[in-house]
């Protein structure tokens, strides 16, 4: 008896003339196509500060000291450099004082052979002697002002608001290009790990949206390193308001907005794997292969391929198959 009760069950479903399907015509919109991704807060600037000059350390600080800009951090103290300035500089008000006594010299041969009581000989060693002081005063500057320059550089000044930390030792002799302390800056960054299948599609200015334990807030994409680790790009970007270092917060990024055809979930069909809809015509299903553009909770957008008076199956799409005959229903 329940065999031949299954056997009719499954004749009326074979021999039924057709199936009730309800249907929505395409209307375009616009979503925005947004991926997830983790990442760090990390400083904004993290560098190391090494000295231009070579001396003995002066502190002005101790380690992992905050700053704020132009804060006397160390200076490179030298005195052979100081007592050279001090011998260059007495060289070039001396060699000063020669050129103008030289210049008044010059100028008297030069008058005295136009008039004809002195020889051009002497006017012309008067002029070489003069050119030879000048070139010994540009000499003497030059090297005046590349150890000013030096001496200037031997004070370390704080480039921002921060963190000194790895401080070299007090009273240590280092040597030009040596670190001496590494600055760590009070701006906050966030670092996103974002699958690098979207390398193409990240750009600078990009709108992140950000939650964290410690605050939500925004952040706007500023970097996108060419490197990636385990397939993650690395993307730096700088939040509107501050956050604590070290703090793992998840992100949403926005990359852009997608125009399509959006669609209840359940007017979507696989064939073999690929996505589909039924297309109602003249009571008769119509396969139509679509692109899906974004996946949504509900819904789904599609690639806008579809004629605007398409009639789309959505009550019952799953049960259809190409030119199975459909009565329409109303929703």
């Amino acid at each position: 008896m329940r065999k031949t009760i299954m056997i009719l069950m499954v004749a009326t479903v074979l021999f039924a003339s057709s199936v009730e399907v309800s249907v929505i015509k395409p209307k375009l919109s616009k979503q925005s196509l947004t991926i997830e991704a983790d990442g760090v807060v990390v400083a904004e600037n993290k560098n190391v500060i090494t000295s231009k000059a070579n001396g003995t350390v002066k502190l002005f600080i101790h380690n992992n000291f905050n700053v704020f800009k132009g804060d006397k951090i160390a200076q490179i103290v030298d005195e052979r450099r100081e007592q050279k300035l001090k011998l260059l500089k007495a060289k070039l008000a001396l060699v000063k004082k020669e050129m103008k006594v030289q210049e008044a010299k010059l100028a008297n041969a030069k008058d005295m052979y136009k008039m004809g009581v002195g020889s051009k000989n002497g006017y012309l060693n008067e002029q070489v002697l003069n050119e030879q002081f000048k070139e010994s005063f540009q000499t003497i500057n030059n090297d005046y002002k590349i150890l000013k320059q030096e001496q200037k550089n031997a004070i370390i000044y704080a480039p921002e608001d921060g963190t000194i930390t790895n401080l070299a030792d007090l009273n240590s002799y280092i040597s030009y290009g040596t670190t001496i302390a590494t600055f760590i800056s009070k701006k906050s960054a966030v670092k996103l790990f974002v699958d690098a299948i979207y390398a193409k599609k990240l750009r600078v200015g990009t709108l992140v949206n950000i939650q964290s334990s410690y605050k939500n807030t925004t952040a706007t994409i500023v970097n996108v390193l060419p490197t990636s680790t385990n397939n993650l790009l690395e993307v730096m970007a700088r939040p509107k308001d501050t956050l604590p270092l070290n703090l793992r917060i998840s992100a949403n990024i926005e990359l852009e907005y997608l125009s399509g055809i959006t669609l209840p979930k359940s007017a979507i069909v696989l064939i073999e794997n690929h996505p589909a809809v039924y297309i109602i015509k003249d009571g008769v299903a119509h396969i139509k292969y679509v692109e899906i553009l974004k996946d949504m909770v509900n819904k789904i957008l599609i690639k806008n391929t579809l004629d605007k008076q398409s009639q789309i199956a959505v009550k019952n799409s799953y049960m259809l198959h190409d030119g199975l005959a459909v009565d329409v229903v109303k929703k």
